[in-house]
């Protein structure tokens, strides 16, 4: 075993806010994900990902309405190219959000009236490139 190309430096609930629809259905689906992904201008290997996950607009086909927001704080290793390291950040920064976006769903609806549910899972192989270069010290959170 190894550590990773990627590192994980710290990961922070922005938002989440869940909805018990009166329902019965087993469907449910994931409307929309957003993703930011910011690039430190002086430190290009340190990375911040904001990512939002969108659900149950349509409450006819829903148990639960919502969204969950996540930021989490990346580093790639030195070694890897600009290339590689985007790509890595591109893919896996998300993957690890949603991740984690999938435990707290999955434990906060433990405890709601329609059941548990577990966000279905999801790639982010393919998704197109956004990346932004921050000037400063700190990258800023972004504003919803």
């Amino acid at each position: 075993m190894q550590p990773s190309l990627l590192q994980v430096k710290s990961i922070q609930l922005t938002k989440i806010a869940v909805e018990a629809l009166a329902t019965n259905s087993a469907e449910q689906v994931i409307d929309d994900c957003e993703v930011q992904i910011f690039r430190h201008q002086d430190v290009p290997n340190s990375w911040k990902v904001t990512l939002i996950v969108y659900f149950g607009a349509n409450r006819q086909n829903a148990r639960y309405s919502g969204s969950i927001g996540l930021i989490g704080e990346f580093t790639t290793a030195e070694t890897l190219s600009e290339e590689a390291a985007e790509n890595l950040i591109n893919v896996n920064g998300p993957s690890i959000l949603y991740s984690s976006a999938r435990e707290i769903i999955l434990n906060f609806t433990a405890r709601c009236p329609n059941g548990v549910w577990l966000l279905p899972s999801v790639t982010f192989i393919g998704r197109k490139k956004v990346n932004l270069t921050v000037q400063g010290q700190t990258i800023p959170a972004v504003q919803e």
